[in-house]
């Protein structure tokens, strides 16, 4: 006999104990690209358009001073 696992050996079982791992990798490494891209995206963020806006919020410009700011802000990027 063939040792009970038939004529393919024991291929199948390092088959089967392939296919989640990589499976599981796949899923990690999906993950980690999301969140490395998602907190990439937040780094790029202007902190002189975010100041800009948290002082317009606090009521410390006016709609037009806010509108200035901000169009001079875009041009500059």
């Amino acid at each position: 006999m063939m040792g009970g696992y038939g004529p393919i050996g024991g291929w199948w079982m390092l088959l089967a104990l392939l296919v989640p791992l990589a499976f599981l990798l796949v899923l990690l490494g999906g993950g980690y690209l999301l969140t490395k891209q998602m907190s990439d995206s937040q780094q790029l963020r202007n902190p002189a358009m975010e100041e800009l806006r948290t002082a317009y919020v606090r009521s410390d410009l006016t709609d037009e001073e806010f509108e200035a700011q901000r169009q001079r802000l875009e041009q500059s990027e």
